[in-house]
């Protein structure tokens, strides 16, 4: 017991330096704007998306123009061209207002942080389509979040077994108050787009939102930010490196310049470090964070700081890299079952499981042919959605790279690694299960050849027994059956 008060003593230490050392600089405070998710689907998957959409929506007759819109996007959607878009409607928390001059969804278990989501469709190649979710928050989420800045947190002491006892306490480990916090703030962000995808997915579900059971958010989702009390004429990337612990409890970590991009107006656009899917923390935002005035109203400053062609072309971009990260992931899954597969013992009772591995690399394989191809037959539409992003300077001079070059560049790269390896792999259990089809084949006809063979002796046998029947003048079978029913009976 004196052992673990003396813990906590050192805890109450560390939790008041921690508090100290994370404190904003005086007068300044992080607002938390607006939200934007992103879902795929491909051109299989158009009409059943059409249908949802019309499901989901309210139209209002007279007004609305949903129908309209809705009827003209898929009939474009079979076209070989890219670069339509539409707003299609908003999705709000009550009932929809009696006059719209376009489609209404009310969700009213939607979190209480949103004010309203707007909905955007996008061809942003001949087969595939991107549904952005431009979610408009209330000041509850601002307050929430400074909330919790606001706060201070102990260490968190954790112990090897169920009960802190003698035997377990040298056991224990502890984490550190700033990554106890950092863990808060994250959940906060998580957990806010976690609540809003299992909503979405009971209404739309495509390429990312595809497993029902997720406990982790799975969109690809921009967070935009914005800092009060920092002078407007200065660096926001100088700023946040001057406060690192701030910064990165903020979210802001880890804090790498290569990653970090700012414009001429003083937004600074962050790519995740680690953009993979987490399992406990789901799929890492990207983040835009520019500075807000104090006598700026919060709609004057959304506008600001996400104009209509920023968010879209970011979206685009960002759908794109999202479908070849989901892609990479599953041919990382199946390529180690294929290597298995390939270095087991045929037999089969494993021929079914194989035939469907096969099929499933052949749909990821062709996805990523497809994707290839279609990018580079529309370099054209994707270099204009790059070129409204390089106002954004990277921050580190030595890159000399500007955001939209950064984002294709990326794509590029990625998908020629992720579509070596399917190549291999998808090739490789074609391979092989064209020499099990060799196999089993020889196999089949090896075993048709002793049937045959028993077949023939058989016959050869019911020949010679029936002519020794005729010679011996045997009854007919006839007769037989006569006489054994009159025995019988």
């Amino acid at each position: 017991m004196a052992s673990l008060q003396h813990k906590r003593e050192f805890q109450r230490a560390e939790e008041k330096r921690t508090f100290e050392r994370t404190r904003p600089p005086s007068g300044v405070s992080l607002h938390f704007e607006r939200l934007v998710l992103v879902e795929l689907f491909l051109i299989e998957d158009i009409k059943d998306l059409e249908r949802k959409l019309r499901s989901m929506f309210t139209e209002v007759r007279g007004f609305s123009t949903l129908s309209d819109d809705l009827r003209a996007f898929s009939a474009s959607a079979a076209d070989l061209f890219s670069g339509r878009w539409q707003v299609l409607g908003d999705i709000t928390r009550k009932e929809p207002r009696p006059f719209a001059s376009r489609g209404i969804a009310c969700m009213p278990e939607l979190p209480e942080e949103i004010s309203r989501i707007e909905i955007t469709l996008t061809k942003v190649l001949p087969s595939a389509f991107a549904l952005s979710f431009d979610i408009h928050l209330t000041e509850d989420a601002t307050r929430k979040l400074q909330m919790l800045l606001s706060r201070s947190y102990l260490p968190e002491l954790r112990f090897g077994g169920i009960l802190p006892t003698r035997r377990t306490f040298n056991s224990s480990s502890q984490l550190p108050s700033e990554l106890v916090m950092q863990n808060e703030i994250r959940e906060f962000f998580s957990g806010l787009r976690l609540r809003i995808e299992q909503q979405l997915r009971t209404k739309i579900r495509g390429v990312f939102l595809t497993p029902i059971n997720s406990s982790a958010p799975k969109m690809p989702a921009i967070e935009l930010l914005s800092v009060q009390g920092v002078a407007p004429d200065s660096s926001l990337s100088e700023h946040l490196s001057a406060n690192r612990e701030w910064a990165r409890v903020c979210g802001f970590t880890p804090w790498r310049t290569d990653h970090i991009f700012v414009d001429d107006s003083g937004t600074l656009f962050q790519w995740p470090s680690w953009p993979e899917l987490d399992e406990e923390a789901g799929l890492l935002p990207y983040r835009l964070l520019s500075i807000r005035e104090a006598d700026q109203k919060a709609e004057e400053n959304r506008r600001r700081i996400s104009s209509q062609e920023l968010i879209h072309s970011l979206t685009s971009l960002l759908s794109i890299f999202g479908l070849i990260e989901t892609t990479r992931r599953k041919v990382e899954s199946l390529r180690i079952l294929v290597y298995k597969t390939l270095a087991g013992k045929s037999t089969f009772k494993w021929l079914q499981r194989e035939i469907r591995l096969n099929d499933e690399m052949q749909l990821h394989r062709m996805i990523l042919r497809r994707l290839q191809f279609e990018m580079k037959e529309s370099k054209w539409i994707l270099q204009a959605e790059a070129h409204n992003l390089q106002a954004f300077e990277a921050v580190q001079a030595e890159q000399k790279e500007n955001l939209g070059s950064f984002i294709l560049s990326g794509i590029e790269g990625r998908l020629r690694r992720v579509c070596g390896h399917s190549e291999v792999v998808s090739r490789e259990i074609s391979d092989y299960l064209g020499r099990r089809n060799l196999d089993l084949t020889y196999r089949l006809q090896k075993r048709l050849f002793r049937w045959s063979a028993v077949l023939g002796v058989f016959t050869v046998l019911t020949g010679l027994i029936a002519a020794y029947a005729v010679v011996k003048g045997w009854p007919s079978v006839q007769h037989f059956v006569a006489w054994w029913h009159k025995e019988i009976y």
